[in-house]
């Protein structure tokens, strides 16, 4: 409850900034199919029926990558490359509703396709360290979950989820394991899909999980949350110690996807939002987790079917129908106030991304034991950088990460009062 509490708090420091008008960004007459933000580079992407446009934020410029009038080019799914600031993966469905995965490590101008599937289209990416998950729908064909585990290069399915269409991938509760929603609910993997179990207690059996969200604050507030949603319902849910999801239903609609907004305080992005469209093209925004939700459509132009919130700008980003893309900037400010009694030591880490060394620095408000752990995103121990008793005061230590593979870590400090976790991406 403390965690949860904390968790609170931090939302209730961010005030909505409701009097912004959209900014039309462009695009405007072209049919957009999904959006995807690139924070490290200052970059929108925006799917199209025959390609794809992206935004260079700090110019202002569009460049176009649409194989005009070519069919079986949809877009459908975008993902940023974590170990290239140039590479990026693209999902693209062909007039047989089968969808193939691309791959290209110069923003489209070649690709070479690394997945074709025999099942829907692909709507979800994600990448944990080497390991890479994606996972697709089933309109007409069976929908799959595939996984790379040399950082894209090969696939393969994976089978034993219990799903047959699947809509969306996260991390687990508390960091653990690999999430999928989809026909049968949300299944969770410990051992990259090996064995599978329900994560996701209290969801209507039979029903689509439409689109999820797991969430990871950060900073002290390590218990996570989640919001689910059916056709026509969403559920929210803390996690439990037992690694679990309770969700109860909050609000009557249906999402196709959300968004979170981040502030970045001491180094650490916290939490303080979300974003979400709805299935009759609403666009609703949330400050406590989605507990509850307001409607925030207000004099934007055109049917909302995509958003997603750029920490570069402070902007939620909301691609239309077929009027283009819209910009409202400023979504959340913070509060010029520290939080009270929020952490005594403050894990901080620069460079961040890194390549191959890290710097991890803390304050000690007292002397007692102090353990620093480097973590893989299937919490497993990569290294253990100190362990024993630290004076009172100002400690920096560092993490050489020449024998790891690229990819996300999580650096966490414990001490005998509090654990705190923050993200690490070791670039190459």
């Amino acid at each position: 409850m403390i965690r949860i509490a904390l968790f609170l708090l931090i939302l209730a420091t961010a005030n909505y900034s409701q009097a912004y008008e959209w900014e039309y960004v462009g695009m405007d007459g072209v049919p957009t199919t999904t959006i995807m933000v690139d924070n490290q580079n200052s970059r929108v992407f925006v799917g199209t029926n025959e390609g794809f446009h992206f935004f260079d934020i700090q110019s202002g410029s569009w460049t176009e990558r649409d194989d005009e009038g070519q069919t079986d080019r949809k877009v459908t799914l975008i993902r940023k490359r974590i170990s290239s600031d140039q590479g990026i993966y693209i999902g693209r469905v062909n007039s047989s509703n089968n969808g193939y995965l691309e791959l290209s490590d110069n923003l489209g101008i070649d690709f070479t396709v690394v997945y074709q599937s025999e099942g829907g289209p692909f709507l979800d990416l994600k990448e944990f360290g080497q390991d890479i998950f994606a996972c697709s729908s089933a309109d007409i064909n069976s929908g799959e979950l595939v996984l790379s585990t040399n950082g894209g290069t090969n696939w393969f399915p994976v089978y034993g989820h219990g799903h047959t269409s699947m809509t969306s991938l996260s991390m687990g509760p508390d960091f653990s394991g690999v999430c999928v929603a989809g026909d049968n609910g949300i299944s969770m993997t410990l051992d990259n899909g090996i064995n599978w179990g329900p994560v996701g207690e209290n969801l209507p059996e039979g029903e689509m999980v439409r689109s999820m969200e797991v969430f990871h604050p950060g900073g002290c507030v390590i218990t996570s949350w989640a919001v689910a949603s059916t056709q026509d319902t969403v559920y929210q849910s803390t996690s439990e110690a037992s690694g679990q999801f309770y969700f109860q239903p909050v609000i009557s609609t249906g999402f196709l996807g959300t968004t979170t907004f981040f502030i970045p305080l001491g180094g650490i992005f916290y939490a303080t939002g979300m974003a979400a469209v709805t299935n009759d093209g609403r666009l609703l925004v949330s400050s406590n987790a989605g507990t509850s939700w307001e409607d925030e459509t207000g004099n934007l132009p055109g049917q909302p079917i995509a958003m997603e919130f750029c920490t570069v700008d402070n902007g939620l980003y909301v691609c239309t129908l077929n009027h283009g893309v819209f910009r409202r900037q400023h979504v959340v400010t913070a509060v010029e106030q520290d939080f009270p009694n929020q952490s005594q030591v403050m894990l901080k880490a620069w460079p961040n991304p890194f390549n191959p060394r890290v710097n991890l620095s803390f304050e000690m408000a007292s002397a007692g034991p102090v353990e620093l752990e480097i973590f893989d995103t299937r919490g497993r121990t990569v290294a253990i950088v100190h362990k024993g008793w630290m004076d009172a005061g100002t400690h920096q230590l560092s993490w050489d990460a020449r024998g790891a593979a690229s990819g996300v870590y999580l650096a966490q400090i414990a001490t005998s009062q509090e654990k705190q976790t923050t993200r690490l991406v070791l670039v190459r």
